[in-house]
């Protein structure tokens, strides 16, 4: 009988940083993960894309960050034109 694992332990030969993972893949999914990545890589292309997403959405987030600035700038300096009388 195989040997449990204390929680937080790794498997003998296996990084540290690594953690064991097991996914439910549609099939046509699962042929296009061998195309790109060989038997022994899906871990690593799987890795490099949640990365790349990650590293997309935190772009987003920047971008929506520095709108949302300019445009409170924006209206700030609006808002404050506006209190003025024209003309007078």
């Amino acid at each position: 009988m195989p040997k449990t694992l204390q929680p937080g332990a790794c498997y003998a030969g296996r990084r540290a940083d690594v953690v064991a993972k097991v996914y439910s893949l549609e099939r046509e999914a699962d042929q296009l993960l061998q195309q790109y990545a060989g038997a022994k890589m899906h871990g690593r292309l799987l890795s490099r894309l949640i990365y790349e997403h990650h590293a997309r959405q935190q772009a987003k987030l920047a971008e929506r960050q520095r709108l949302q600035e300019r445009v409170h700038t924006a209206l700030g300096s609006a808002g404050a034109d506006s209190g003025t009388p024209r003309g007078e």
